[in-house]
């Protein structure tokens, strides 16, 4: 099936199939080994060298790659597919083949395929809304009918930016990129509307929802605090700290209606969580629910693993939880 691939700007000295032959790696006189789709589709390098490259070995079963050049040379590199998902409620978007989206409804088992035909980067989930990005462009997709079952989805808009970004995240109006300590809002006709700049690395973002194009995010840093943010407000309002880093964040009373002045939910399990320097004890946490606690560190054991873990962020996911209905990691799982 490599003869149907189409090589630009270079002379081509080898190509061998890769991965049971869904992939290929060309190499040749652009000094690079590449990987393909069978179907012709650039993925990206996987090396560059000093020289030309004149051949490459796949391990079979394995995800190695010997390359060797023209100047004598020989290095072995290691693909790695990363897991790259999205999940809102009953809706689980995952990335299959590197150039598909599928869409799955978790509780009627629906599922619905989008060709890309492009390396998809990452992808986003929010009520009818579904963002892919791309090398160079973003595309938000929303559902044809405004039905809870529905899993047919139509292009709303396209944004052409080439954007890099850690962590991204969709709302009914806007996208969000994460760049480190750096949040940026974009409308979806690719006009940034507001930016934010934070303490420390951003190590997950979550939609607590709100009025189309004013909703609320819940984000958590490195150093272990968390802030609010909503999207037509400049400023962000510091919830609590923690004494380890944050890596995801879980909640059923984030609304906005319910937001007093210092950032806490005087409603929610979070009235207890009073000022940014807030350290959860056991009985606090003996006191909320199971469903709206989500476990960051488990350090010296101040309540039971009966809590559950929340798995890090881009990781495979491969346990449902049947009451709060997030993913958490096999070996996790309580």
């Amino acid at each position: 099936r490599s003869e149907k691939i189409a090589i630009w700007a270079l002379i081509p000295a080898v190509s061998i199939s890769f991965s049971s032959g869904d992939y290929v790696v060309v190499g040749g006189s652009d000094h690079k080994a590449t990987l393909w789709t069978a179907e012709g589709v650039r993925l990206g390098n996987v090396c560059e060298r000093d020289a030309w490259v004149w051949t490459c070995k796949v391990k079979p079963r394995q995800n190695f790659v010997a390359v060797g050049c023209q100047d004598g040379s020989v290095a072995v590199y290691q693909i790695a597919f990363n897991t790259v998902h999205g999940l809102y409620n009953d809706r689980y978007a995952y990335r299959e083949n590197l150039t598909d989206v599928v869409i799955q409804h978790l509780s009627t088992d629906q599922r619905a395929r989008i060709k890309c035909r492009d390396y998809v980067k990452k992808i986003a989930v929010y009520k009818d809304r579904l963002a892919v990005q791309l090398p160079d462009r973003v595309i938000i997709y929303e559902l044809y009918h405004d039905d809870a079952t529905d899993m047919h989805y139509r292009i709303r808009e396209k944004m052409h930016k080439k954007l890099e970004c850690n962590l991204l995240v969709v709302t009914s109006q806007h996208i969000i990129l994460c760049q480190e300590k750096k949040l940026q809002a974009f409308q979806f006709s690719g006009e940034k509307e507001r930016e934010w700049n934070l303490e420390a690395l951003i190590r997950y973002i979550k939609v607590t929802g709100g009025p189309r194009g004013r909703e609320g995010l819940v984000v958590g840093l490195k150093d272990g605090q968390i802030f609010r943010i909503f999207l037509d407000n400049p400023f962000s309002i510091p919830l609590l700290k923690l004494q380890s880093s944050v890596r995801c964040l879980g909640g059923s009373r984030l609304s906005r209606s319910t937001n007093s002045g210092n950032g806490s939910d005087a409603s929610g399990p979070e009235s207890a969580t009073r000022g940014p320097d807030f350290v959860p004890c056991r009985a606090h946490l003996l006191a909320m629910r199971p469903g709206d606690v989500f476990v960051v560190d488990f350090g010296r054991r101040c309540i039971p693993r009966r809590y559950y873990r929340a798995a890090q962020p881009g990781a495979a996911a491969t346990v449902q939880c049947g009451e709060c209905k997030h993913f958490f990691l096999d070996d996790e799982w309580n």
